[in-house]
């Protein structure tokens, strides 16, 4: 197998130059439920990229494709309670980069 391709980790749409790497927040939509808005905050994007890159970066395909070097392993989940009493779900993830 070939190493995991931009269309697949960043969206079928995304395009790049030398300098520019242009992602579309309809493509971040798909594995989650990421919702594309005129402002979205840094923190929505960014978790909707990494859950991208989840998909793709898995630890089971790792294992069967010797060009990826990337692995994304799930640890944890549990829940945590906030300070306004809240609970939320909390997920732990280990990134290893082999080079």
């Amino acid at each position: 197998m070939a190493e995991p391709t931009r269309q697949q980790v960043f969206g079928a749409n995304s395009t790049e130059t030398l300098t520019e790497l242009v992602i579309f927040k309809d493509d971040l939509a798909e594995p989650d439920k990421f919702i594309p808005a005129a402002q979205n905050k840094a923190e929505q994007l960014f978790a909707a990229i990494f859950k991208r890159a989840i998909a793709v970066f898995l630890s089971d395909s790792y294992s069967s494709n010797i060009e990826q070097s990337i692995v994304i392993t799930e640890n944890t989940k549990s829940y945590s309670t906030r300070s306004d009493a809240s609970s939320v779900l909390v997920r732990s993830y280990t990134v290893e980069f082999n080079e």
